[in-house]
């Protein structure tokens, strides 16, 4: 047992996770040992860094380098204590390919490491319900996690140290955080399981529960660090919820996005979301060009979008400028929320004027290029399906209306068309199936304001949890 100065490790120890993971910690730890330098500060990210790059230890976001945030300062939870148990337990796989059901309603990101613990019943919740996933975990309780790891099942969770002495266990006293997680499961590696002449590293190996990689390559010579710090993180844990998770993302407009991958998993998780593109998961999204290195962890995610997005991100200040063309359509539809909307019009009313205004300016007609653009339905006066939906989103947005775009398939061809939210209640809207390819001129609502039953009767959207549920028709009354 050895024993922290408490004084000013904190400062210290964020510098060194600053710099050393920054570059000058470039080579990897060896892979089949850990030795300690009874240096706390040292040992913390020497630690950290030796499990990331045998896939056991991940980080809480990125750095503005692009490096792991391995945040060792930090106290650490519950839930992702149980997550190191089943790590060094080898489940980590079998946690996330079974999902083992749990009755805790607070499991959130660590539900397959609950499943998996509550399963195989290595630890309760802290009641029937609840689990205390973001309760801090203490280092009495840690290491009686680690010391069942090593197969020593009778441990007094209050008292487990001197069983720990027995395994060999290492560990500093003083306030617990992260840093001390990662000091006691890289020390834990080289113990012996209890009655057997083999180590828990030689165990993990033995059962092909270790993934080896190195660091993520540090971005060097950004120009805008800020811009780094702010990109949107998404921690990999299953395809769902990473395309739930990009989904937001998109509706947000986030034009860079970072994924944190289970280690030689980056090309898979770029495929689903390529995958996911293509069936219409990400309606706002025009395209995604992707940075990373097989086993590096990490994949740079750079998005592009639909102009009305563009537009709208420009808006609320997530984009410093547009094209001249973009420029375009906002003025042009700034002036058209002016001529159709005045004081003292309902929510209903707004959407009601914009659908109106699409369908009798617009003709559905594919000119090229700008009909699948809002230029095509704001100022050409022909478009396909995305150039009045992109439009209709554009003007229900500067109308104070909340509307989402949503690609689908309708009479057998891919289309796009609307969802909005009128006093909490979301409908869709389909301006262009209301906008029928006729001699003369037709004004319908048959697709206004109507419920997803009334429109999968000849409408078909895909990803359908990833979008708003419209529940029913709308109704005056």
């Amino acid at each position: 047992m050895q024993s922290k100065i408490l004084l000013r490790y904190k400062k210290v120890l964020m510098f060194l996770c600053s710099v050393l993971i920054s570059g000058l910690l470039q080579t990897l730890l060896p892979v089949s040992a850990f030795s300690p330098t009874y240096s706390y500060e040292e040992d913390a990210v020497n630690a950290a860094v030796y499990l990331y790059s045998l896939g056991l230890f991940q980080g809480v976001g990125l750095l503005p380098n692009g490096m792991p945030d391995f945040a060792l300062t930090e106290t650490p939870t519950r839930g992702q204590a149980i997550t190191m148990l089943v790590r060094l337990l080898g489940g980590e796989q079998e946690s996330l390919e079974n999902a083992y059901a749990h009755p805790f309603l607070d499991s959130d990101w660590a539900s397959p490491y609950i499943g998996y613990a509550y399963y195989y019943g290595l630890s309760n919740g802290v009641s029937n319900e609840l689990f205390g996933t973001e309760e801090p975990i203490s280092l009495n309780q840690f290491l009686t996690l680690v010391l069942r790891a090593l197969d020593y099942e009778d441990v007094d969770w209050e008292n487990p140290y001197a069983t720990a002495e027995k395994a060999g266990l290492i560990y500093y006293d003083g306030e617990f955080m992260r840093g001390d997680i990662a000091f006691i499961c890289a020390n834990a590696l080289d113990c012996f399981l209890k009655g057997s002449s083999m180590t828990l590293y030689q165990k993990l190996e033995s059962q092909g529960s270790l993934s080896y990689s190195a660091l993520p390559v540090p971005l060097e010579n950004s120009e805008d660090s800020q811009a780094n710090v702010d990109r949107c993180v998404i921690q990999v844990r299953d395809g769902d919820t990473m395309i739930r998770e990009f989904y937001s993302a998109t509706q947000n407009q986030e034009s860079t996005v970072f994924l944190l991958t289970p280690t030689n998993q980056e090309t898979n998780c770029v495929q689903i979301l390529f995958d996911a593109l293509e069936a219409g998961a990400f309606p706002e999204a025009n395209g995604l060009t992707i940075n990373y290195a097989e086993g590096s962890g990490t994949a740079e995610i750079i998005v592009s979008y639909q102009d009305s997005a563009e537009i709208i991100a420009y808006l609320e200040g997530r984009r410093e400028t547009l094209s001249a063309e973009n420029f375009e359509s906002l003025a042009a539809a700034q002036r058209i929320v002016e001529m159709c909307v005045s004081d003292g019009m309902s929510s209903y009313d707004k959407v009601k004027a914009f659908h109106d205004y699409l369908i009798r300016f617009n003709s559905y007609e594919d000119t090229g290029e700008r009909s699948h653009m809002a230029a095509g339905a704001l100022i050409d006066g022909s478009a396909v399906c995305e150039g009045y939906s992109e439009a209709f989103q554009l003007l229900c947005y500067l109308g104070g209306i909340e509307c989402r775009l949503i690609s689908g398939t309708a009479g057998g061809q891919e289309h796009a068309w609307n969802k909005v939210n009128i006093d909490g209640t979301w409908y869709n809207v389909d301006v262009t199936w209301d906008d029928p390819v006729s001699i003369m001129p037709m004004l319908l609502y048959d697709y206004f304001l109507i419920g997803d039953d009334t429109l999968a009767q000849d409408h078909q959207w895909y990803l359908y949890p990833y979008f708003p549920v419209a529940e029913k028709d709308y109704s005056i009354n």
